[in-house]
């Protein structure tokens, strides 16, 4: 998914951890040494998936060469080069179990992290497992904390939920409505964002309706 944003934005991303420019392992390896350790709570706090590391284990085992048809098709220099919303703004890519979708996914998350410079661009992904147990609401938070990550300052919406948060005994996490806006609002700020999920098809059954709804409602 590609989306493209035309506000100028009241926060920039952080040289060192938002210009995709690089490797997402180095990216995000930049953003951990700059971060705060408020920075850091904030982004466990939005959800307790770790999809980079996901993508890390996953994008060591590529075979160079392998899947590199996909990155020169029409279709996907299109789709990664449009800023205006000339082109569909979906990328949807469907196969055979087994025949390496999750594989070409991590090469289309680095591909992209490699060829998109510039400010305010950022990507972000999530590898959906029928062996977790991911909700809407963690998959969107999930992206939302990639995308905050770069940031600075990080948006003061989302900073003053976490400190409302703090207050409270339980310390509640964000509510799916609170993360679908969020998430909606920290786009706005960037000149392109990218989201990248891997097997829509293994995220919860029970799940799936809220997160494609949610998603939909993103690229509009």
């Amino acid at each position: 998914m590609n989306s493209a944003a035309h506000q100028t934005p009241r926060v920039t991303i952080n040289n060192n951890c938002g210009n995709v420019t690089d490797s997402y392992k180095n990216v995000w390896n930049n953003c951990e040494i700059t971060m705060s350790d408020e920075k850091r709570q904030i982004l466990e706090w939005l959800s307790p998936l770790t999809p980079r590391g996901r993508h890390q284990t996953v994008s060591d085992s590529q075979l160079e060469g392998i899947g590199d048809w996909l990155l020169h098709t029409n279709e996907f220099e299109k789709w990664h080069t449009s800023e205006d919303q000339a082109v569909n703004p979906v990328l949807f890519c469907y196969g055979d179990p087994g025949v390496g979708k999750t594989y070409m996914s991590s090469l289309v998350i680095d591909t992209l992290c490699d060829r998109i410079g510039g400010d305010n661009v950022a990507v972000a992904c999530v590898y959906c497992d029928f062996h977790s147990e991911q909700s809407a609401t963690t998959v969107l938070g999930a992206l939302l904390k990639q995308v905050v990550a770069g940031m600075e300052p990080i948006p003061s919406e989302i900073k003053s939920a976490f400190e409302s948060a703090k207050k409270q005994v339980d310390g509640r996490t964000l509510r799916f409505p609170e993360i679908c806006t969020m998430l909606v609002k920290s786009f706005s700020y960037l000149r392109q964002g990218f989201i990248c999920i891997d097997a829509l098809d293994e995220c919860p059954q029970k799940n799936r309706p809220e997160l494609w709804d949610s998603l939909r409602h993103i690229i509009q």
